[in-house]
């Protein structure tokens, strides 16, 4: 039951009276079951992080000053299904109630733009809606319907372009695809698999095959939840790339590379709609090479690490 303590304030005040329906056995329809006519209010957030930290032999030295970029952007929105095709494909409109975006670097504040600034560019969001399909697997598979956002975010000017490249189709599509079912029954404690690929810039991707695994079937305030648990390692492809990359460039031999990648999936089997969706990806690349600065015989050590959280979750 730890799992349910941790993070999910959601569903804290069924925790302690939920009844167990599937321990050791037992299965659960892992796919969304979106009907014309559903309707909910989400909460999305997505956190990107990029670190630069000097150590050893170089650590304190005035050229050479590490420090964390940290965007985070929250959106609440309305979603509501207005059709479902013969595969189970949904047309869903999107409607905006709130959006922030913001970045900082270290301790200063780059940008920080709100729907709460009255005239402002996220403001004249608030209203607007765009529409999406989504697959059973819950993956957003193509964006149908813009017109509204991009007519309200036609200025020029810095905030009108970070809320453009906030609603390009593909950042939708990753915007409000967070976690991927099997669309299928699972068994509980067997897994799933989905690879998904990440960008770090000049450091190369990454591409991960995430191994979903189907922990529990839990009653909570009259709801089945199934829980899945996440986690992920390279996939054969990008391993295969990851080493084709270092031998054209040299660049990853360098570093000592390592990720962490973990999450947790709810799905709602009674309504077929996500409770929530949490993925947390931390990377971190470490290069440690003898200077001939003598300051204790330590070696310098560059340190790099990009953390990316995306957390979804269903607010009524």
């Amino acid at each position: 039951m730890k799992s349910w303590i941790l993070g999910y304030p959601l569903l804290l005040a069924g925790v302690f009276s939920a009844t167990f329906l599937a321990g050791c056995g037992g299965s659960a329809p892992m796919a969304l079951d979106l009907q014309p006519g559903d309707s909910g209010n989400y909460r999305v957030i997505s956190e990107k992080q990029r670190g630069v930290e000097f150590g050893g032999a170089l650590e304190g030295q005035q050229e050479l000053e590490g420090g964390m970029r940290t965007s985070i952007t929250e959106m609440t929105f309305t979603q509501e299904i207005e059709s479902i095709d013969e595969a189970g494909n949904a047309v869903a409109r999107i409607t905006i109630r709130d959006i922030s975006a913001s970045t900082q670097m270290r301790d200063e504040i780059v940008s920080d733009y709100s729907s709460d600034t009255e005239g402002s560019v996220f403001a004249g969001l608030v209203g607007k809606s765009y529409k999406i399909k989504i697959a059973p697997t819950g993956q957003v598979t193509e964006v149908l319907d813009t017109s509204q956002i991009r007519e309200a975010i036609r200025n020029h000017g810095a905030e009108a372009g970070q809320a453009r490249g906030l609603f390009s189709n593909d950042s939708l599509k990753d915007f409000h695809t967070v976690s991927v079912l099997p669309g299928e029954n699972v068994a509980v404690g067997d897994s799933w698999h989905s690879v998904k690929t990440f960008s770090f810039g000049m450091l190369g991707t990454k591409e991960l095959e995430r191994i979903y695994t189907l922990v529990e079937v839990v009653k909570v305030n009259g709801q089945r939840i199934a829980v899945a648990d996440l986690n992920a390692i390279p996939s054969a492809e990008g391993s295969r790339l990851l080493h084709q990359q270092a031998e054209d460039t040299g660049f990853d031999d360098m570093f000592d590379t390592s990720h962490d990648y973990s999450g947790t999936v709810k799905l709602n089997l009674d309504d077929g709609q996500f409770v929530s969706c949490i993925e947390r990806l931390n990377a971190e690349w470490i290069i440690v090479e003898p200077t001939d600065i003598d300051h204790d015989d330590l070696p310098g050590m560059l340190s790099m690490s990009a953390n990316i959280h995306n957390r979804l979750e269903r607010i009524d």
